[in-house]
């Protein structure tokens, strides 16, 4: 099945940060952050979990990268299901930018046999705090 493009818009509910208590001193701060996200709009229609590692950058504050998993669960195009993806973030300047990359094997339901990536980037508020900020995001999807 040839690509397609959706673009779809999504509001975390839940942005919640803990911070990694190692037994030995970092030489940067390290974060295990999780959110909660809806997504409407574009033929995408669900909910989302994400966790991820962030590392901040020791130069400038807010700054970091970080790497993780996120689970959709919901409808594409009217197919109902749910997969996982491989998650990519950094944060520079307060503008914060995801790639998202479909898990081959972890889709269910209709969603089974989809590939493909997504994206969004937005600026943070002063805070760092992303919780309620619509964000307009971008899916490059094949099913099957």
């Amino acid at each position: 099945m040839p690509k397609e493009t959706l673009k779809t818009s999504f509001t975390n509910t839940l942005w919640a940060e803990l911070a990694v208590d190692a037994s030995h001193p970092l030489p940067c701060k390290q974060n295990i952050q999780h959110t909660e996200r809806t997504f409407s709009g574009g033929g995408v229609e669900g909910w989302a979990s994400e966790s991820s590692v962030l590392t901040a950058h020791s130069d400038v504050k807010f700054n970091a990268t970080g790497d993780g998993q996120m689970f959709f669960v919901g409808s594409i195009n009217g197919r109902q299901g749910a997969f996982a993806a491989s998650t990519h973030t950094t944060i520079v300047d307060f503008v914060l930018s995801a790639d998202w990359t479909i898990i081959p094997g972890t889709a269910s339901g209709d969603l089974v046999g989809i590939r493909g990536t997504g994206s969004y980037s937005f600026k943070l508020g002063s805070d760092g705090d992303m919780k309620g900020i619509p964000v307009e995001a971008e899916l490059v999807l094949e099913l099957d």
